[in-house]
């Protein structure tokens, strides 16, 4: 348990932050920012996170349509996450 908890911070702490931009506005600030919350509080809980750019738009959409049922997220919530995913729209993973 000890080792899995190590890897999830280590991940959480390479997962980039939304930060003020004059290219994104407050509401969509506030947005990403709400969205690597609850990767970060719910996700993490029961999985290792993966980086936003190892998976494309497509791939991260299947995943969290899946994973929003087990984890018994909100339909917003899952929204959430998937914008804050999907924030650079990747086509394909990196």
């Amino acid at each position: 348990m000890i080792l899995l908890s190590g890897s999830v911070l280590d991940c959480s702490t390479s997962l980039y932050i939304p930060v003020e931009s004059p290219l994104i506005s407050k509401e969509t600030l506030s947005t990403l920012q709400k969205g690597r919350a609850i990767y970060i509080n719910k996700c993490a809980s029961c999985h290792t996170l993966y980086l936003p750019e190892k998976y494309s738009t497509t791939q991260w959409k299947l995943q969290t349509v899946r994973m929003a049922k087990k984890a018994k997220l909100t339909t917003q919530e899952e929204e959430l996450i998937f914008r804050y995913l999907t924030k650079n729209g990747s086509s394909n993973p990196r």
